[in-house]
C-alpha cells in the first residue's frame, strides 16, 4: 500500500485500494466506535505498511497535528474514514487533546516515559517510583 503524506491521501488510498466489501462493511456501522474491531486487522496493516513505527512523512505530518503513538495514528485514520464515510464531523484538536492527556495521565499512574528515539521506534520507559525513605 502506497504510504500517504496526509490524512485526506490515507482516506483516498484506502478508498481504493481497500477490497469493495469492506468498504460497504464500514458504510453498514452505525457508530464511529465499531470501526475499533478493525485495530488489531486493517489499523495493524495501516501502522505497519505506511511506516508508522519508525519515520515516514505521514507519521511526521500526524505527529505535528499532535498525534505521537502509532495506535493513535490508526484510530484516527480509521475513525475519520468511517465519518468521511457517513457525512459526519471529526474534530481532530479535540482528538490529539484526547490522546495527550491520555498519555499523560498512563505517564503519571504507571511512572513511565514515552519516547522515540532517532529512527523513529516507539520506546515505553519504566521507572521505578520513589520510595520515601524514613527519616
Amino acid at each position: 500500500m502506497k504510504i500517504p503524506n496526509t490524512l485526506s491521501e490515507a482516506h483516498i488510498i484506502l478508498e481504493n485500494e481497500l477490497d469493495p466489501y469492506i468498504l460497504k462493511y464500514i458504510d453498514d456501522m452505525n457508530d464511529e466506535c465499531e470501526i475499533d474491531s478493525y485495530h488489531h486487522t486493517l489499523g495493524r496493516t495501516i501502522r505497519n505498511e505506511w511506516s508508522l513505527w519508525s519515520e515516514s512523512p505521514f507519521k511526521v505530518f500526524m505527529e505535528n497535528m499532535g498525534f505521537r503513538h502509532p495506535d493513535d495514528i490508526s484510530d484516527v485514520v480509521l475513525r475519520t474514514l468511517w465519518c468521511k464515510r457517513h457525512n459526519k464531523p471529526f474534530i481532530l484538536t479535540k482528538r490529539a487533546e484526547h490522546y495527550a492527556e491520555y498519555w499523560k495521565n498512563v505517564e503519571e499512574e504507571k511512572n513511565l516515559t514515552i519516547a522515540v528515539d532517532r529512527q523513529g521506534k516507539t520506546e515505553i520507559i519504566w521507572q521505578e517510583k520513589a520510595i520515601p525513605q524514613d527519616q
